[in-house]
């Protein structure tokens, strides 16, 4: 019987999370479980995030809150997405149209 040993492309060590996400979403983790290594003391660190207080009129504010408990998020947290959401939107369109 011949063996033949399949090609694994190497995992991303940095990146985006796009990149990794992408590269995991092509790849299966049990290809790759004998070249894992138990990792102790591992700090997870929150990114800096700054406030910003935006005043809504009531019909709005209600509608964010209905959204919000539909899609089981606090409505602080769906108004951060939809925003980060739109601001990643504009920035594709302009370098788009450059």
């Amino acid at each position: 019987m011949i063996m033949t040993h399949k090609f694994k492309p190497k995992v991303p060590e940095r990146g985006s999370d796009e990149v990794i996400a992408q590269f995991w979403g092509a790849h299966d983790l049990a290809d790759y479980w004998d070249d894992l290594e138990v990792v102790n003391d591992v700090k997870f660190i929150k990114p800096k995030k700054e406030l910003v207080s935006v005043r809504l009129e009531p019909i709005y504010c209600r509608q964010l809150k209905a959204v919000a408990k539909k899609m089981s998020l606090g409505y602080s947290s769906l108004a951060r997405l939809l925003i980060i959401e739109k601001l990643q939107q504009g920035s594709h369109s302009r370098h788009a149209s450059r």
